[in-house]
């Protein structure tokens, strides 16, 4: 059936606003419907009153649209809809994943989705290296700024200007070993909140 969706958003951030916008604007595409948004920026904001409202209005999905500095009340939310009778199924964007939500969420997010840019996977290099130096999962920021600077470092090794070095960053310039999944533009890679400890919690994320 169409989802029914209650999207929780912060209107101080533009990344927030934008998420919100984007998601409401593609589940049209699936016949499904907002049936409310929560600025969780606005006075008096209660997550189990919300949660409960939601609920009596239909929802049957939660969208967490919020930015990183937002993550304690995405877990306030969690653990709202966790006691809640009937719990919406939880989404989220990539400002979510991060340890901050697993150490705090606990069982409260068990089964959240976040949408990535990256995803820790079993058997991929860079995932293993990194894994090794920081002794723990990295996230997509940490991979993105892998490949990051590998592509400015290509660029300046073969355009010593800074002019000709931002105009081959423009045009694009070819990196080897990266560890970005640019699958990403056919299909967004999705990951689960699941019980298990590698991520240093009681909760990681894996990919699905």
């Amino acid at each position: 059936s169409p989802a029914s969706v209650v999207v929780f958003y912060n209107s101080d951030s533009p990344y927030s606003q934008q998420l919100k916008d984007a998601f409401s604007a593609a589940l049209v595409q699936t016949n499904g419907q907002v049936v409310k948004d929560v600025d969780i920026t606005q006075g008096g904001f209660n997550p189990a009153t919300e949660v409960s409202d939601a609920a009596q209005l239909g929802a049957n999905v939660g969208v967490l649209a919020l930015s990183k500095n937002k993550v304690p009340t995405a877990v306030a939310i969690a653990q709202a809809n966790a006691n809640a009778g009937t719990p919406l199924t939880l989404l989220g964007g990539d400002e979510l994943y991060n340890p901050n939500i697993l150490k705090d969420g606990d069982s409260a997010i068990n089964g959240l989705v976040l949408a990535v840019p990256w995803r820790w996977q079993e058997g991929d290099a860079f995932a293993s290296q990194a894994t090794n130096i920081w002794q723990g999962r990295v996230s997509w920021r940490t991979a993105t700024a892998y490949d990051t600077t590998q592509a400015l470092t290509n660029a300046i090794t073969q355009q010593p200007t800074r002019a000709e070095t931002s105009q081959l960053l423009q045009n694009g310039i070819a990196i080897a070993g990266t560890a970005t999944d640019f699958s990403l533009f056919d299909r967004i890679p999705l990951v689960q909140a699941v019980p298990g400890t590698s991520a240093g919690f009681r909760y990681q994320f894996e990919p699905i």
